[in-house]
């Protein structure tokens, strides 16, 4: 049986497969499986697989004319999975050599962990560097992030099969489509902790046709809604955390985070005090129009 279990779904990917596939072959921890299912690509997609199917053993490749969507295809990967643990993949991005090795470690050592991802780089179509992702390290920046935002990305966890299995949680598509990622880590954050390694484990190409690169209205509004409906039930966990959080040496990106959790933890329950403590201990000028700018994209997603 092996430890970790590599699941990715692929669509027409055929021009970035191998490197995201030779990413996983070569990576330093060794005992996997890796799950590919290909969801009705038009392209050589599925030639290029079977070809590194016949190199190594470990591959498992589901194969498919029809397009049935990410969702449908990683639970499918998902209910076939032997390992101890799950680690997503997809097939245009780059898994660094030990990323399996980091989270695996982690995840031994930390058995209240469900969820756990790590920084990461974004890369341009052709692979050059466009931007640096440092994701939340410490426990309650993680939880104040995840009351607005996805934590870590979505392609870069890995996941307790156990926490899934006993909790019968999956990815739902017919809820909240294109914001199944965040869904995901809100219904395990009931249950085990979300963590982050502290280290770089994944490239992650931005295209123009990926879902991460096009933000849509209709993600934008399933993700507030998601938000909204986490803040009303974690008041009292989300004031504890925004306690720890102000003690904290925050970087631009958990500024931008507080503040907009706060906010609307402020709005949701009545609570305006937490709006004028974050801006009393943050107030330089990129604070402040930092604020403006989450107002306005608030009411912009409440008109939509």
């Amino acid at each position: 049986m092996p430890k970790v279990s590599v699941v990715m779904s692929i669509y027409n990917v055929q021009e970035y497969l191998s490197e995201a596939i030779e990413s996983i072959l070569n990576q330093t921890f060794k005992d996997f499986e890796f799950i590919i299912i290909n969801d009705g690509s038009k392209d050589g997609s599925k030639k290029i697989v079977r070809q590194y199917m016949k190199k190594d053993k470990r591959i498992i490749f589901i194969d498919r004319k029809e397009n049935k969507g990410l969702v449908y295809s990683l639970n499918e990967g998902i209910s076939i999975a032997k390992g101890k643990y799950i680690a997503r993949m997809d097939g245009d991005d780059i898994s660094l050599p030990n990323r399996l090795e980091l989270q695996v470690k982690f995840l031994d050592k930390n058995p209240e962990v469900g969820v756990v991802g790590g920084h990461f780089y974004v890369i341009s179509e052709k692979g050059k560097y466009m931007d640096v992702f440092i994701v939340p390290i410490e426990e309650p920046i993680i939880n104040v992030w995840l009351s607005v935002a996805v934590p870590m990305a979505h392609p870069s966890i890995m996941v307790r099969k156990a926490v899934l299995n006993k909790y019968n949680i999956k990815y739902e598509n017919y809820i909240f489509p294109v914001s199944q990622d965040y869904h995901l880590l809100l219904k395990i954050s009931k249950y085990a902790k979300l963590s982050n390694v502290n280290e770089f484990i994944l490239k992650l190409r931005s295209r123009r046709t990926s879902v991460w690169h096009t933000k849509t209205v209709q993600s934008m509004k399933k993700r507030y809604i998601l938000s909204s409906m986490f803040i009303k039930e974690n008041k009292l966990l989300l004031e504890k955390f925004y306690k720890k959080v102000l003690k904290l040496e925050l970087n631009k990106g958990e500024k931008f985070n507080l503040m907009i959790s706060t906010f609307m933890f402020a709005l949701i329950h009545n609570k305006p005090k937490w709006i004028f403590r974050v801006l009393r201990q943050y107030h330089s000028k990129y604070d402040i129009i930092s604020f403006f700018h989450i107002l306005w994209q608030h009411f912009k997603v409440k008109l939509m």
